[in-house]
């Protein structure tokens, strides 16, 4: 990795693998209660009326569950399966 793109990241913890600003805002926005939030809900929160803020959710969403998988963070990332059209249940699990 080079060194411009390590500064722009942030970990939560001695990590090897580094958290994107997308990445970080999706986390802050994930209750840290296990309560659901969709992917609907996400959107309009974090992008307002964006166009196509649900496809970048769930991209982000995608690489932020890679990310806390190979950093062993002390929580899981959960979400429901996709369901055609429908938005996705995203919760947060404790280890």
């Amino acid at each position: 990795m080079n060194k411009r793109r390590r500064h722009l990241g942030f970990t939560l913890n001695e990590s090897n693998v580094y958290y994107s600003r997308a990445e970080l805002l999706l986390f802050r926005h994930i209750p840290k209660n296990g309560s659901k939030v969709t992917t609907s809900d996400l959107a309009s929160r974090i992008h307002g009326k964006a166009r196509h803020g649900r496809v970048r959710i769930v991209s982000a969403l995608n690489s932020l569950m890679y990310k806390t998988r190979v950093n062993r963070e002390p929580f899981r990332i959960r979400k429901d399966a996709r369901n055609g059209p429908h938005p996705i249940g995203i919760w947060l699990e404790r280890k």
